[in-house]
């Protein structure tokens, strides 16, 4: 489906995009895209963690030895082997029609986020063009392209086992399980599925 076609759903789906309503809110967004905080561009990065300092009010700068709260809870090792049983690797051929779906909701959010979200004055982005990138990459399955560069494809995921070991204790950079957060708001954020 190209943009346009995606874009007439959204507003027949959801009436009140066609008024382009946007409601002032009391809270001002930072939006970023997860791939944005895995930037190797330092002059971006450096625009990131400056942009997100300035929003938040911050007299300095994150640097890289930033605190990291480890998330959850940990579970026995008899809990933790019934959780892993329950994983899916939803590359795999049996889940088409269901990441089918996923990648509609995908590509919808992705536009909706471009074209409504964004026109609000209380929303910010750092690097414009990047987020805009980030946004478009959205409309692209990467189970369907693997070979893509880009770090979202699964070629390019770290395994889970190098994240968290068997009991459950985090030993690896959990940052790539975050595809996004609000600022601000506890427990706020997407896990992102591993191989």
């Amino acid at each position: 489906m190209t943009d346009s076609v995606i874009q007439k759903r959204i507003v027949d789906v959801h009436p009140y995009e066609a008024h382009h309503y946007l409601y002032p809110s009391e809270n001002k967004v930072f939006l970023t895209e997860m791939t944005q905080f895995m930037d190797k561009d330092p002059e971006r990065m450096g625009a990131l963690k400056r942009d997100l300092a300035d929003f938040l009010g911050l007299t300095h700068t994150f640097d890289q030895d930033a605190p990291h709260a480890i998330p959850g809870m940990k579970w026995s090792a008899e809990s933790q082997a019934i959780r892993d049983s329950r994983k899916i690797d939803i590359c795999e051929e049996q889940y088409r029609p269901l990441r089918a779906e996923l990648m509609k909701g995908a590509r919808e959010t992705s536009i909706w986020i471009r074209t409504f979200f964004l026109a609000s004055k209380d929303v910010f982005i750092s690097s414009p063009d990047a987020f805009d990138e980030a946004m478009r990459a959205w409309m692209n399955d990467p189970c369907e392209d693997e070979s893509q560069a880009d770090p979202r494809s699964r070629s390019n995921w770290p395994r889970l086992s190098s994240i968290v070991n068997e009991e459950g204790e985090i030993v690896g950079d959990p940052q790539f399980l975050l595809d996004f957060a609000i600022v601000g708001i506890e427990k706020c954020g997407t896990p992102a599925t591993l191989k």
